[in-house]
């Protein structure tokens, strides 16, 4: 038979409650974190809250990124992937997976910058958390730059 874990769930049977919530709230921290404004700030509670048309309330999103709340419903998870510009598979896929997806190298619009995209990312391990920062901030430049062309 089975042990049960915390939360009765047996081994085997998937994830339970708990590592769900958590995944959620590091996935949450990692949208704060990640995508960042125009400016190239990142995105605070209320922020969101009013890109969101309130439809997700500031201290509850606090929440949610620390691990506090159990559940956030479908309805929170799809305002947050419209306001965060990403795919709704972001939810249902391990982190360090989906940001491999996204970042990884296979349209015909990158084809030809897949060896220098690779060299960067050789190049960028080696550096400090401040530096990497300069780097990032430098390549969002770039990026806005380019759109207004």
């Amino acid at each position: 038979m089975p042990k049960k874990e915390k939360g009765g769930k047996s081994r085997g049977e998937g994830p339970d409650d708990e590592t769900i919530d958590s995944e959620i709230a590091e996935k949450v921290r990692f949208l704060l974190n990640t995508i960042k404004k125009p400016n190239g700030e990142p995105y605070n509670y209320r922020e969101v809250e009013e890109g969101t048309h309130g439809e997700i309330n500031y201290s509850w999103l606090w929440k949610l990124a620390n691990g506090q709340v159990n559940n956030p419903g479908i309805q929170a998870l799809k305002s947050l992937t419209t306001f965060f510009g990403i795919t709704p598979d972001f939810w249902f896929k391990d982190l360090k997976e989906w940001v491999a997806e996204q970042t990884s190298v296979s349209n015909d619009e990158q084809a030809g910058k897949g060896e220098n995209l690779e060299r960067l990312a050789l190049y960028a391990r080696g550096l400090s958390a401040e530096d990497l920062e300069i780097v990032i901030n430098l390549v969002e430049a770039f990026k806005k730059r380019n759109e207004k062309q």
